[in-house]
């Protein structure tokens, strides 16, 4: 379902926002999303978010065990 800003006929580029993006006019509160809504979705944000720092702590942690265990530089001879 696209969302329409009644004063300007553009898209609603995001329903957490109360007013317009475009022209700053308030929106239609059946537009937006709801409390509960909101607070949904930043829970999904943060869950996202810290599952992607342990993912990126658990990548530097394997790359430094292959650095302790194999040497990071070559010997060259």
């Amino acid at each position: 379902m696209a969302y329409r800003c009644p004063a300007c006929g553009r898209a609603i580029l995001s329903r957490r926002n109360k007013l317009c993006g475009f022209c700053g006019e308030p929106l239609p509160a059946e537009s937006l999303f709801t409390t509960a809504e909101v607070e949904a979705i930043e829970a999904a944000e943060r869950e996202r978010a810290l599952a992607r720092k342990l993912r990126e702590e658990g990548r530097a942690k394997a790359a430094a065990k292959r650095e302790a265990e194999f040497g990071g530089g070559s010997s060259g001879g």
